[in-house]
């Protein structure tokens, strides 16, 4: 550092200011360093979630091409960086959009929808639309409990009739069982990240799915509370 210009022993004024804007700027790259660094243990800790994720989300379509699953499956995928909650829906075996606009009042008042009126509406256009998506689903109403569980009850896939928690898959038009052709939603989280894909089975063992739609992002599964619904 230069040496410090005083008067009668004391720093002038100049002198000071200069050290303080010294101070101020070693203390701001500081906090730079230690912003850039956290941002990067960050990135690195969602990367190795991703590549953990990945890897699982393959064991889970082959789970799912085992013949006599549920419509509705929950379990624990090891990984590298720990256990994955994992949650596999059939889209087929959910309402369809058109079919949810029809949902009584009080139904989707259970979804926490404050204006079931207007969500209809919105749901009637989406029906009609040639590209909808789970997320034009998520994003049809902004109550908490709609977006943590639409997707779970509402599919562009779906039917006219919700089924029965107890019903099991009939295997699909594959005869070995393997579900080819049919489009399911798995979710799987891990440390606070989710891996949400809706996939077509292929019923090929080498290839075992084709994406149709991928999501990953914050969310923790201990916030869902999904009431139960029915036709």
């Amino acid at each position: 550092m230069w040496p410090m210009k005083t008067s009668a022993g004391f720093a002038t004024s100049a002198a000071t200011l200069a050290s303080l804007a010294i101070s101020l700027v070693a203390a701001a790259v500081v906090a730079s360093a230690i912003s850039q660094l956290r941002l990067a243990q960050t990135q690195m800790t969602e990367a190795k979630v991703q590549a953990a994720l990945d890897g699982a989300h393959r064991r889970a379509a082959m789970a799912l091409m085992e013949p006599g699953r549920a419509i509705q499956v929950r379990w624990a995928i090891a990984t590298p960086s720990g256990d994955a909650d994992a949650v596999a829906e059939s889209e087929g075996a959910k309402l369809s959009i058109a079919a949810a606009s029809k949902l009584e009042p009080d139904q989707l008042q259970r979804l926490g929808v404050s204006d079931p009126s207007e969500l209809r509406s919105r749901l009637i256009a989406l029906a009609t639309a040639t590209a909808a998506q789970g997320l034009d689903l998520y994003l049809a109403d902004d109550a908490a409990i709609w977006r943590a569980c639409a997707r779970s009850i509402v599919s562009p896939y779906g039917g006219d009739r919700l089924p029965t928690t107890m019903q099991k898959s009939s295997g699909g038009p594959d005869p070995s069982g393997r579900r080819a052709g049919e489009v399911w939603r798995i979710r799987l989280t891990l440390a606070g990240w989710t891996d949400d894909r809706v996939v077509r089975l292929t019923g090929d063992t080498r290839s075992p799915v084709g994406i149709v739609a991928r999501r990953f992002y914050r969310w923790s599964p201990t916030a869902e509370r999904c009431p139960k619904m029915q036709n």
